[in-house]
């Protein structure tokens, strides 16, 4: 059981704190998350899986307070586009900054579309005020991905650490490359293509020197998208 106390260390006579528990064991290297039981009276209760034997130890973080989460639920329902997109658009020595984003209301002033003929993906930006759509120059970029997967594809990623690995509650074998021989002998007679933005250039770097594989062998294509999505290589 879990009890939450006020400053005062009075009890508190409500729920809706945001808690997150995990079972763990250092020695072990094992770990997995747990389920937080809210009993709406200031008292909740956290059930694990037992996968391992032997000693563990119960971690419980308080992420949110109960009076926050009002807060960021209005954050959440009133600025849905919580991240801010800027493009410049440049002609000659006249230039002008405008926002953008995957979704702009059409009521406030006229919009640029720049949506992707081949993949469909939504951009627009406002058009600016002199010049035109047709003069946009480049952007900025600090977006959050969401709904890349799908639920059968969540379910590789509940499971649990143990013996410093991560194995899966689905039933999935997880292959393990802990040298780069295992990596090279995955990748060997494959053609690998790695689609997204600098991150995906730093896994291609990584693969590049952890493997010694040559540049031929891992064709990239860097998509300047305002998602991008990242193969997925099943050996």
């Amino acid at each position: 059981m879990i009890f939450m106390h006020d400053f005062t260390g009075r009890l508190r006579p409500h729920g809706g704190d945001f808690l997150v528990a995990r079972l763990h064991s250092p020695r072990l290297l094992a770990g997995v998350a747990g389920q937080v039981l809210d009993h709406g009276n200031g008292s909740y209760s956290a059930v694990f899986p037992l996968l391992w034997e032997g000693s563990a130890q119960v971690e419980v973080t308080l992420v949110h307070p109960y009076e926050a989460i009002p807060v960021l639920q209005w954050v959440i329902d009133e600025h849905p586009d919580r991240e801010f997109f800027h493009s410049l658009f440049r002609s000659g020595t006249v230039s002008e900054t405008t926002v953008c984003n995957r979704c702009l209301p059409p009521n406030q002033q006229p919009l640029c579309n720049y949506t992707d003929v081949l993949t469909g993906e939504p951009w627009f930006c406002f058009k600016p005020k002199v010049l035109g759509c047709d003069t946009r120059d480049h952007h900025v970029w600090a977006g959050e991905l969401k709904d890349l997967i799908t639920k059968e594809e969540e379910m590789l990623f509940s499971g649990f650490d143990f013996q410093g690995e991560w194995r899966t509650l689905a039933g999935v074998t997880v292959r393990q490359f802990k040298d780069s021989s295992s990596i090279t002998q995955c990748l060997q007679g494959k053609v690998v293509h790695m689609f997204g933005d600098s991150t995906v250039r730093q896994w291609y770097g990584y693969l590049k020197d952890a493997a010694s594989i040559k540049n031929a062998a891992i064709h990239l294509v860097v998509l300047a998208l305002c998602r991008s999505d990242s193969s997925v290589v099943s050996c």
